[in-house]
């Protein structure tokens, strides 16, 4: 969670020119790390101005870590009068996500456990819910809660909605079964005797390969394929072309089986200090999401980038970064984080500013006070 600066049109004088700039800055070092010609970019800039200088589907994991709403105390928490006007702004980045994500990327998307619910809505009008994930934390103020003072369950969890776009109905390498059996004049489970995947005498004692295999919940090997295509009398696919473009088009998913593969999340707490952003995640947890979500040269993308961990692990996993933050602090951190992972090292991180000092060229969204 960061900063919001207001909407341009508010800002008015010097405040406007200063966040047209980095949109514009936005669009010519984003392009450039989308291109292939750099590996990080770092922008100071509202999560509005620079999500709309990124094209279409250019990002392959997208980490969305937005205010949650009056639970930090930070003004950047409380810009809003009611929830009404948060998830109504919320509802807009969740949009602009959805457009800037890839067709087979990932959004990783937080909330407090009071918004989860909402938030997840939210997220189901632009995109897949494919999990609703919780993290839940052994560490924090529950250790020093009075319970006789307590009116409900002391809240312990943050949420993550894990979403991205439908993926499509049919794959080429199924597409290609398909066709061959159809224009062979074949059944699936006929398909499967066949090709000698089951028993002509009992087909119901079959594997159901050919069904997997059209509805895209497996892979054929080389050897089934070629099968597939004798039996079928085709002769024309290409079996490493397809297996590339079905690799290609399915989300990438490679969770350790060792580590959180259910919804209930149990990563440690980042323990605070005057250096650190508030909201900070996991450097295992980050870690973890980028190596399952993502795959060597993909673009990894934040429209709140605070603490900016997320360029240091995307960038030492060999992956592509581009992010923004509002606070021109945590923006300069970004920087230097980005630089030094790009080198192999460790950036300094400087003691981030007493609460409430302000970012002059950038103020606070909506000016509620």
């Amino acid at each position: 969670m960061t900063a919001l600066p207001r909407d341009a049109a508010q800002l008015g004088g010097e405040g406007a020119r200063a966040a047209d700039v980095g949109a514009a800055g936005a669009r010519v070092t984003a392009a450039a790390v989308l291109a292939g010609d750099a590996r990080s970019c770092v922008v100071h800039s509202r999560c509005e101005a620079f999500s709309s200088s990124l094209p279409d589907g250019c990002v392959n994991l997208l980490w969305l870590d937005p205010p949650y709403f009056r639970v930090v105390d930070e003004e950047w928490d409380r810009a809003w009068k009611t929830e009404a006007d948060f998830l109504a702004w919320l509802r807009g980045v969740v949009v602009e996500a959805a457009r800037v994500l890839a067709p087979n990327g990932s959004l990783y998307l937080f909330a407090s456990p009071q918004m989860g619910g909402r938030v997840e809505c939210i997220a189901r009008e632009s995109l897949d819910v494919l999990n609703h994930l919780v993290w839940a934390k052994r560490q924090g103020w529950h250790a020093k809660a009075e319970e006789g003072a307590l009116r409900g369950y002391f809240p312990q969890t943050e949420r993550v909605i894990f979403a991205g776009h439908a993926e499509p109905a049919e794959s080429p390498m199924s597409a290609a079964i398909r066709v061959a059996r159809e224009r062979a004049g074949l059944t699936r489970s006929a398909l499967d005797v066949a090709i000698g995947r089951t028993s002509a005498a009992d087909p119901t004692r079959g594997t159901g390969l050919v069904y997997r295999w059209e509805e895209g919940s497996s892979i054929p090997s080389r050897s089934d394929f070629a099968r597939v295509m004798r039996v079928c009398g085709d002769d024309q696919a290409d079996f490493a072309s397809l297996v590339r473009a079905a690799d290609a088009a399915r989300r990438p998913f490679a969770a350790d089986l060792g580590a959180h593969t259910t919804d209930v999340w149990t990563y440690e707490t980042v323990t605070p200090t005057p250096q650190k952003h508030p909201c900070e995640k996991p450097e295992a947890m980050l870690r973890d999401v980028v190596r399952c979500s993502s795959r060597l040269g993909d673009v990894v993308c934040e429209f709140f980038g605070g603490s900016f961990r997320m360029a240091e692990v995307a960038l030492s996993e060999g992956r592509r970064y581009i992010g923004c933050d509002a606070d021109e602090h945590w923006a300069g951190v970004g920087v230097e984080r980005a630089r030094a992972a790009e080198r192999g090292t460790v950036a300094a991180v400087p003691s981030r500013r007493a609460k409430g000092a302000r970012d002059e060229a950038l103020p606070l969204f909506g000016g509620v006070r």
